[in-house]
């Protein structure tokens, strides 16, 4: 009999029944059993000829049309008898600036039986770059064949996929360790924020902080340690909640703080040819960077918790010992700055925005 089993047709005879002699002799039953194993035989046959002939095509093939969307795009749509329906698309670059292997692949597909399957293994197989294998099974009369075009993906593409891949599990492996030290959690969790505010008003700061340090007269100054100080002057606010610029009780203002003193005795010492003004953005940490080489070349040389503490206090209260609480803020600083140094590969992480989607984690 015929038993269906999914989409296939699976030829099934069992042992049949003890006969009676009087009828059905022995060698009419030989015969049965003879005539079942020649159909297997054939069967067996018909298998290794489909496998060892590409070209064969067999009913089920399916029916395939290309379209091109309005975005250059093309659709491949593949009909069967059995009315499954397979659908995919080949990213494709107009003709001018078309590159050999830099397709992108996105499948699609509503698949409800065992034959769609084997269609799409089909169609996809020439990526592989692998001749089909025989898998020991017997072959049915639902294997198909395709002679759909192969869509190629470059080494290059595929090198840097899997390099992504390795790239976002290191991250991960990276938020799990700082996790386990709640301070350092905390560092990176404020630093990520500070970060964050800043992009929303110079694009991409970090690139903006390295290019001001990259100037011969900031060179004194690094970002582990300019991070922190921002963060505990502003919170890497420029502006409030109205839009208004970011002013403290003593009129200082901006990213880093500045007071008009320190605006005009900073332009006086580095920028007389080009003043500054504190109330741009990018001016303002120049000047705040500014403040720091000048306190410590006229007052603390190397003394640089002196020097923060000078820039949040005056340069007179420290020289009198009157700190003012700016032994904590200078502490603060200098303690985050010594976690970020101490972990430059968190730290990169940091700086390029992989820790950015992880920043809730951290205190969690």
């Amino acid at each position: 009999m015929i038993q269906p089993v999914g989409n296939f047709n699976i030829n099934f005879k069992g042992t049949p029944e003890r006969a009676q002699d009087d009828d059905l002799g022995f060698r009419e039953i030989n015969k049965m059993f003879a005539a079942r194993d020649r159909e297997r035989q054939a069967q067996r046959a018909a298998a290794k000829s489909a496998q060892t002939n590409p070209t064969r095509v067999q009913k089920s093939q399916p029916k395939t049309t290309h379209k091109r969307d309005d975005r250059n795009n093309i659709r491949v749509i593949s009909r069967t008898d059995e009315g499954d329906i397979i659908e995919f698309s080949t990213r494709s670059r107009a003709p001018q600036s078309r590159k050999k292997g830099k397709g992108n692949i996105i499948l699609r597909a509503a698949i409800p039986s065992t034959i769609a399957l084997g269609t799409l293994l089909a169609i996809l197989n020439p990526l592989t770059d692998k001749p089909n294998e025989p898998t020991g099974a017997e072959t049915t009369s639902s294997q198909i064949y395709t002679t759909s075009a192969p869509v190629e993906v470059s080494e290059e593409e595929l090198i840097s996929q899997a390099q992504q891949q390795v790239r976002k599990q290191e991250v991960k492996e990276a938020v799990d360790n700082i996790k386990k030290d709640p301070e350092l959690s905390l560092h990176y969790y404020n630093m990520i924020t500070t970060l964050q505010r800043m992009d929303n008003l110079l694009g991409d700061s970090t690139s903006v902080l390295e290019q001001i340090l990259s100037e011969p007269w900031a060179q004194r100054t690094d970002i582990e340690l300019l991070l922190p100080q921002i963060f505990y002057e502003s919170s890497g606010l420029h502006y409030d909640e109205n839009g208004t610029i970011n002013t403290s009780s003593a009129n200082c203002v901006g990213l880093m703080q500045i007071s008009e003193d320190a605006q005009i005795d900073v332009n006086k010492r580095y920028f007389s040819d080009m003043p500054l003004d504190r109330q741009n953005p990018v001016d303002n940490i120049k000047l705040g960077i500014g403040l720091n080489q000048l306190l410590s070349e006229e007052y603390f040389g190397d003394d640089i918790f002196s020097v923060l503490c000078s820039y949040n206090a005056g340069a007179g209260n420290i020289l009198k010992g009157n700190y003012l609480g700016s032994d904590i803020y200078a502490n603060n600083i200098l303690t985050c700055a010594k976690a970020l140094k101490e972990h430059p590969e968190y730290t990169q992480m940091l700086l390029s925005g992989e820790l950015d989607e992880y920043k809730d984690e951290l205190l969690a």
